[in-house]
């Protein structure tokens, strides 16, 4: 078979199938019904003819495959630019997201002028962020972090040292006075003690609810999130693989080379592959 628009960096893939076509030769199944349109030379326009059609799902079989292999790095740069696409425009919407919960927030609560200048500063530096960034799932996750600390920080108070208690002998010596001096200058009985008043109820503006701001901005960047990667997830330059049509070996053989060349490891390569010694005699 003629390889064409082969890339140095996957010569050994493509020798191993001209490896596999000599030993299959007879066995290998019918590839389609459809002419395989190779590329003569490196016509750009032929490459992207049989392209057009892995990705309409025209072969099927050995010749899906065998074109996918020879066509690898073309399709890898493909189904990059699509994900980029598809995480920008998801990134997007994320920012939009949070961004309305934080319009909501500012519209119904009365904040100081230095609460709503700090509320939207942080929400400008989260989309600066997103935006400057490359990485747009990396910057989502690193900018939503920083505006939600900025945030606390909007109504978390200062913490106060706390008043060390007196020593316990201090007051029970103090207490000790107090009841000798009752003893001694009169014989009536303390005064009892006045009643508990009862808990207040808090005034029915008690402020913004900074508590509930956060967690209304957490659930809507989770949702953000999850959607982002089930698009991302869900990306792919070409339609799924299809099944062998014929000889299940020749389609198993270019199956293992491709699956190579993608990064996936057959089953129990990872395991230890080591063998146990023999038993003594």
């Amino acid at each position: 078979m003629q390889v064409e628009g082969v890339n140095p960096g996957h010569a050994y893939g493509w020798q191993k199938v001209q490896d596999e076509e000599e030993q299959i030769d007879q066995t290998t199944e019918p590839q389609t019904t459809e002419a395989v349109e190779e590329p003569e030379g490196d016509q750009p326009d032929g490459q992207r003819g049989v392209i057009r059609l892995l990705q309409e799902g025209h072969f099927k079989g050995v010749s899906d495959l065998r074109l996918r292999i020879n066509f690898f790095d073309e399709i890898a740069g493909i189904e990059a630019a699509q994900v980029r696409t598809v995480t920008a425009e998801n990134a997007s919407a994320a920012v939009a997201s949070v961004g309305a919960v934080v319009e909501s927030f500012l519209a119904g609560n009365e904040l100081s002028e230095d609460q709503s200048t700090a509320v939207s500063d942080a929400q400008q530096a989260f989309e600066q962020a997103v935006s400057d960034a490359e990485d747009k799932t990396q910057a989502l996750n690193n900018a939503f972090a920083a505006l939600v600390t900025a945030l606390q920080t909007l109504f978390t108070p200062p913490t106060e040292p706390e008043e060390e208690p007196p020593p316990p002998d201090a007051e029970a010596q103090a207490a000790g006075e107090s009841s000798e001096q009752t003893i001694e200058g009169t014989t009536e009985e303390p005064p009892a003690e006045p009643p508990a008043e009862p808990p207040q109820e808090p005034a029915a503006d008690a402020g913004p609810d900074w508590l509930a701001f956060i967690e209304n901005l957490q659930a809507a960047f989770d949702a953000a999130m999850q959607q982002l990667n089930n698009a991302v997830n869900s990306t792919a330059a070409l339609p799924p693989l299809s099944e062998p049509t014929g000889n299940g070996v020749a389609y198993d053989k270019f199956l293992a080379i491709y699956n190579q060349m993608r990064g996936i490891e057959p089953p129990g390569q990872d395991l230890d592959q080591t063998e146990p010694p023999e038993p003594e005699t």
